[in-house]
């Protein structure tokens, strides 16, 4: 019989389903502390050049403007649970990350914060928000995908492994062509399936507007799965089985990841 290696590949697709569920929660955790330090950008004061000087014990000082959205950036974006796991950087390097260069001097700075800073970095975080929406949208995506590949997959993969080896002793045209025949229709099955999700791949990357020299979105997901690919790598497994199936053989056939 056609049997599969102990590490099955249609496993992987669940693990996959898992990473993205995780990833799901940490963009969701994201776009909720970008929004809220988007509030926070919005209900500062921006510094008036035409303001009379006060007491500073009497107002807090117009100058206090990026201080407080300092603060209010380590108490949304660096508050989130995975934070320190997944970033670990200071609050210099992570807005530089985020928001590049010119707005990190700018947050930086404890100089007056004037309308312009306010809109600048305004614009810049509802960019960010609507960066983790896109995102959260593919991520629901992928995890549609995944979830309607998994039967048609394992469906391919029982197909394969119901095979029973011919034993030459009893061989007979008919049967080997046969076992050829249902071969061939698991073929085209799985070029079937890889068109249909290597297709959905390329929609997400232009989803999300990736560059074509850049990682798509399983490579950014599933680095640390033994397959970049879960829902390809087994299909194309049984590919390479089926190009060297000879149901006259005497030999196993087996698939691994």
């Amino acid at each position: 019989m056609a049997r599969l290696t102990r590490d099955t590949p249609e496993l992987f697709i669940e693990d996959a389903v898992t990473i993205v569920e995780n990833e799901q929660q940490i963009i969701a955790a994201e776009l909720e502390a970008f929004q809220d330090f988007c509030s926070a950008v919005e209900s500062t004061t921006p510094h008036s050049p035409t303001e009379l000087p006060v007491a500073t014990q009497d107002r807090k000082s117009s100058t206090d403007g990026f201080a407080s959205l300092r603060e209010s950036y380590r108490e949304t974006v660096m508050s989130v649970p995975h934070f320190d796991g997944e970033y670990g950087e200071s609050l210099a390097t992570n807005v530089e990350c985020e928001f590049g260069a010119d707005v990190a001097a700018m947050l930086a700075s404890d100089g007056p914060f004037g309308d312009h800073h306010k809109q600048v970095i305004t614009c810049k975080t509802k960019e960010l928000v609507e960066d983790r929406k896109q995102l959260l949208t593919a991520l629901e995506t992928e995890q549609d995908s995944l979830e309607r590949f998994r039967d048609p997959v394992l469906s391919v993969l029982d197909a394969v492994e119901s095979f029973e080896r011919v034993d030459s002793a009893v061989e007979s045209p008919a049967l080997s062509d046969g076992y050829r025949k249902r071969m061939d229709t698991i073929e085209r099955r799985c070029h079937e399936l890889v068109d249909k999700r290597q297709s959905e791949i390329v929609g997400d990357r232009r989803a999300l507007s990736l560059p074509i020299s850049g990682p798509d979105l399983p490579s950014y997901l599933y680095a640390e799965l033994p397959v970049t690919y879960p829902v390809v790598a087994p299909l194309t497994a049984i590919l390479e089985l089926a190009a060297g199936f000879d149901p006259t053989t005497q030999s196993d056939h087996s698939i691994s990841s």
